[in-house]
C-alpha cells in the first residue's frame, strides 16, 4: 500500500491522498507512513503522516491517517498504483485536528 498526501502549491495543503492499488474484494491492511516523495510528482515538504488503513474481504475500509506540517481542508482514498494518480474512491472524514479518519460503514465496491 503507497500513499500520497495533496495540498498547497505542491498538493499538501488541501487533502490528503493514499492509493490503494487493487481495489476489488481483497483484504489488505497496515500502517502507512506519508511524504512528499510519494506525490505525484514527488515534491519536498516537511509535512508528513502516519496511520493506518484496513480493507476487509468484504470491501468494508476502515482507519485513521494523522498528519503533521500541513493544515489539510479534506482528504480521501485514491486508487492507483505506486507512482501513478488515480481516482478518489473513499473520502475521509477529519475526526480531530490533522486526524483524518474512514467514515464508519465505508465499502469499496470493486468499480
Amino acid at each position: 500500500m503507497s500513499a500520497r498526501q495533496r495540498g498547497s502549491r505542491f498538493a499538501w495543503g488541501s487533502a490528503v491522498a493514499l492509493a490503494l492499488a487493487g481495489t476489488s474484494a481483497f483484504a489488505a491492511g497496515g500502517s502507512l507512513s506519508l511524504s512528499g516523495d510519494q506525490e505525484v510528482p514527488p515534491v519536498q515538504t516537511p509535512a508528513t503522516g502516519v496511520g493506518s488503513i484496513t480493507v476487509a474481504p468484504d470491501g468494508a475500509v476502515s482507519g485513521n491517517v494523522t498528519t503533521t506540517g500541513i493544515n489539510g481542508t479534506m482528504a480521501h482514498i485514491h486508487t492507483a498504483p505506486p507512482g501513478k494518480n488515480g481516482p478518489p474512491v473513499v473520502p475521509l472524514a477529519k475526526t480531530a485536528e490533522g486526524v483524518w479518519s474512514v467514515p464508519p460503514g465505508t465499502k469499496l465496491t470493486g468499480e
